[in-house]
């Protein structure tokens, strides 16, 4: 029984990413559609949406995405400077796109990034490698990496590491490694009594 569960799920990512998903986990109930790319081993929680309508969505490698989050692109970024914000080509097809909704970057989400239960990340957004997300949080502007955002609007409540370990993280790249070349060095990753000093050996 537990094959065939894990067979239906590699089917159910295989349609949702429209490539076979390689150790991504993405819930039957996920909505992921359009320019959205998703890196190997993340998983991506119950309900979530993902749209790349009009920009890109990118999504790095080991990250976890709980469940309820929405994952913003232009295409849901209305244009509000004129008399209405009404998206008039839902009525009418032969209206571009483009001119009710916001032109913008790509939304990209870094490597090992976490974040929590019905937080919001607005088009554009750039949330940087190892940050996290808190549950609820809206995410407007661009999260450096290694920090922890909460609130509405989200703000930088802490980094999680100092400068000198923050620069050996990103140096390392650990994320850039399959599972099973990971596993000797999880102490490092997941005990807080065994961080990544600066001078750690990778």
């Amino acid at each position: 029984m537990q094959k065939l569960v894990e067979a239906i799920s590699v089917i159910i990512s295989y349609v949702k990413l429209r490539r076979w998903p390689r150790n991504r986990r993405i819930s039957i109930k996920a909505v992921i559609k359009g320019a959205v790319s998703i890196g190997d081993y993340t998983y991506i929680g119950a309900r979530t949406e993902i749209r790349g309508t009009l920009s890109r969505v990118t999504i790095g490698r080991y990250c976890s995405i709980g469940r309820d989050v929405k994952i913003f692109s232009a295409g849901q970024m209305h244009v509000f400077e004129g008399l209405s914000t009404y998206p008039f080509f839902t009525l009418d097809s032969t209206l571009d796109r483009r001119s009710f909704n916001r032109s913008g970057e790509s939304t990209v989400i870094g490597n090992d990034v976490w974040i929590g239960s019905n937080a919001v990340i607005m088009a554009g957004v750039e949330v940087g490698d190892g940050s996290v997300v808190g549950a609820g949080s809206i995410v407007t502007k661009d999260v450096p990496a290694y920090s922890i955002v909460a609130g509405n609007p989200a703000r930088v409540i802490k980094s999680r590491f100092d400068e000198p370990t923050r620069d050996r993280v990103t140096e390392s790249r650990w994320w850039e490694l399959d599972y099973h070349e990971l596993k000797a060095r999880f102490p490092a990753l997941v005990s807080e009594n065994v961080p990544v000093h600066a001078d750690a050996d990778w």
